[in-house]
Formats: structure tokens, sequence, C-alpha cells
């Protein structure tokens, strides 16, 4: 047993001395979906950065990649860790309450003329101040 495990460790230390492996160790992968990426690589792991290759995508949506390139991470719990709470409101607008249901409606000849009133209040105050008077269609 002890002359199996020195032939083993010499066989470790060869393979820890090629430099395919170091080469291969260099360049660790993972497989991961292309939709958790951060952004799609334009090389395969292991070239240069200045290569472009179209992306290896499987028929798993999923491709091999360097272990540096970035994942995606929920970005709705993180936003909800960093919240700050709201400032008060700047407009704080009175409450006028709720309308009775047995106030009276406005018939159509009442509401008309309050619309016609309006009008020819806000076409005086247009004049008044120099600015121009729409046209008003009905």
């Amino acid at each position: 047993k002890a002359e199996r495990l020195r032939k083993l460790q010499k066989e470790l230390a060869e393979l820890n001395q090629d430099e395919d492996i170091i080469e291969m160790e260099s360049h660790r992968r993972k497989r991961v979906k292309v939709d958790d990426l951060q952004y799609i690589p334009h090389n395969r792991p292991g070239e240069s950065s200045g290569t472009f290759r179209v992306p290896d995508i499987d028929s798993d949506d999923e491709m091999e990649v360097e272990m540096s390139v970035p994942e995606r991470v929920n970005v709705f719990e993180e936003a909800a860790a960093g919240r700050e709470p709201s400032p008060e409101p700047m407009w704080v607008f009175p409450s006028v309450g709720k309308r009775d249901p047995n106030e009276p409606r406005l018939s159509h000849a009442e509401e008309m003329a309050a619309r016609a009133a309006f009008r020819a209040d806000f076409t005086v105050w247009l004049v008044e101040r120099e600015l121009e008077v729409p046209v008003w269609n009905n």
C-alpha cells in the first residue's frame, strides 16, 4: 500500500507540473443559464479578451463561462434592503371629505351655465394679462 501511495503522489506531482493543467486551472469554468448572466461574454473560456466569437449556448439555454463572469442577482431584494424611509410629502392637500350620496347633482343646463360662466371669467383674466385666449369648442 505504501508503494501505491508513493506512485499516486508521484503522478499527482507530475500533473501539478503539467503546463496544460496549469492553464486549465487558471481558467476555472462554470455552467450557467444565459438569462442569469449580467452580460453574455464575447469570447470562450480560456481565450484572450480580444477574441470575439458567437456564444456557444446549448439546448438547455446554458453556456460554459469563466468563474469571473458575474451573474445577476435579484434586483428587488437589493432594492428592498437598501431602502431609506421616505421623507414627509412636499404637498399636503387638505381633505375635502367624501361627497354626500344624497347631494343633488347639477342638471345638464346648470352644468353648461357654470362652464360658460367659468369661460367668461377665465377669458377676462387672460385678456387682463395679455395672454392668448383659447378657442372653446363646447
